[in-house]
Order: C-alpha cells, then structure tokens, then sequence
C-alpha cells in the first residue's frame, strides 16, 4: 500500500531527505523497493510523492488488531497478562502486519507511543506463532529490566502442556544442548555432545487415552530457547501433534499451550495461569 503526501519544502534528491528527515537507513529504502530513478529525483515544494506507507511508519506499530479475540487474564499497573491464540504473532515485522499482540495491546488502549523496537522489549516472555497461552507484557520499563537482568532468580515456574502420540513412558528430567541448521538457522536441533545452549525440561504425564493412543504432558520449562519444548521431545521420540518441523503427526494446530507462569515482584510470588487447556 503506497500513500500520497506533498512536501512543504523544495528536496535535491529524495535519498538524502529520507535519510536525513525521515532517519531512513540504506537498507530500508532497497528494502521497499524504492528504485534508484526515484531516489535520486528532486522535488519542488508542494509536488506530490507517492511512497510506501510500510516505509514512512517504519518501526511504529499498527494500532488496529485484526485478529481473533485476545482474553486479559490479569492486569494492574506493572503488568498485563494475556491469553495469547494460536497462529497469532507476538510482534510484528511490518506496519501493515496488524494480526498480532502488539497491535492488539495499541488498540486496547496500552503502549500508545511504543515503537516495534520498544514495544519487544515489553514482552517478558515470547511464543511462537502456532504456540498458544499465557503471554506476559511489562509496563513498566525498569521493571521489565529488573525482571530480564534476574530472570533466573524471579521468574521461578514456566508451564507448558503438549499432546503426544503414545503413552508417553519418559518422566523426568531431561537436557540437550541445543544447536541450528538451515538457511538462517531456522531449524534446531538437539546434541548430545556438549555443544550448543544448554536446554533442560521436566515432564510429567498428566493423562493417557487408550483410545486415541495420546498423552497429555506437562513440562516445566527450565531456561527458554527457541522451539525448546517442541525439540526436546522430539528427541526424546515424542513429538506434539501438530508440529510437522519437527515430527509431528498432522493435526488442526501444533498442541503446545503456554500454562502457567510464576513470577517474583517485590518478593511476592505472582502465579498466572490460563482460563485453557487440553484433553485427550
């Protein structure tokens, strides 16, 4: 989506007003597409420009959610607590992305002002798009801070559930080390080896269907890296329905639900847990 918009001064070259007015970098500008024709075009005041509106709000988050209905679980003046769907982005990558938690906390009312960037850092803990359940966003900035900075100490249970094939015989603790291959690192995996991040889960069989063949799972999440859960049991040979990058059986959506999330403020424990679960 490109909008028209007329300058109130006389430009040499578009590049440098973009750059030095607008604080554009290089790399934004090819990244729009914008052609070096344009870019080296000057402009008379008044005279209309056409530009992409992704561009011009770079950064800013869309203030209009368009995505399935988000529950607040809990709020106050430090904290809001949501329940986050399924298939649903925690941030986005563009203006024009509007299905996502950020653009849903702007519209309610939260984070008026906050840019992308500065938004990101309000979210305590993040999930992964097909990930659904309980998602913490801080307010407060020096809190947030507080809360990263110690977040081994103060953040004391993260809970997640899963539905597996089988009847899961594995109770435990278990820890890999976790690596990346493919193109960007987009796909992890678990060694044995020592190398990697150290990643470690504790699982608890929470019910079996005979029937179905499935089994419900707890897991305690100890750190929290990127498709953590979904690899670690993978590896331990009980991959989430759903979860076709790493093994999965096909089903209507990847069944990995955030729980339950623990947190120390002001050495007050604070115990979150989500209106949703899972059965077999």
């Amino acid at each position: 989506m490109e909008v028209e918009f007329s300058l109130l001064q006389d430009i040499s070259q578009l590049e440098s007003f973009l750059k030095e007015e607008l604080k554009l970098s290089k790399s934004s500008l090819k990244k729009y597409g914008l052609n070096r024709k344009l870019l080296n075009k000057s402009f008379k005041k008044r005279e209309a420009i056409r530009l992409p509106l992704d561009l011009l709000n770079q950064g800013i988050v869309n203030p209009l959610y368009k995505g399935p209905a988000i529950k607040i679980i809990h709020q106050d003046e430090q904290l809001i607590v949501l329940e986050k769907p399924h298939q649903i982005h925690c941030h986005p990558l563009r203006y024009n992305e509007s299905d996502n938690i950020l653009s849903f906390l702007r519209q309610s009312g939260h984070g008026k002002h906050l840019t992308q960037t500065e938004a990101e850092k309000g979210l305590l803990n993040r999930l992964d798009f097909e990930t659904s359940g309980v998602l913490v966003f801080v307010k407060d900035p020096v809190l947030h801070r507080e809360l990263r900075d110690n977040f081994e100490n103060l953040i004391k249970q993260k809970t997640y559930h899963a539905i597996v094939k089988g009847d899961f015989d594995k109770e435990g603790e278990h820890k890999h080390f976790l690596g990346q291959k493919g193109e960007k690192g987009k796909l992890v995996i678990a060694q044995e080896d020592g190398a990697g991040k150290e990643a470690t889960i504790i699982v608890e069989k929470l019910k079996y269907h005979s029937g179905a063949d499935k089994s419900l799972l707890q897991v305690s999440l100890i750190g929290g890296h990127r498709h953590q859960i979904r690899v670690q049991l993978q590896q331990l040979g009980y991959p989430i329905f759903g979860d076709l990058q790493y093994g999965g059986e096909p089903a209507e959506r990847l069944f990995l639900h955030a729980y339950s999330y623990t947190i120390t403020i002001d050495e007050r424990e604070h115990l979150f847990k989500s209106e949703q679960n899972f059965d077999v």
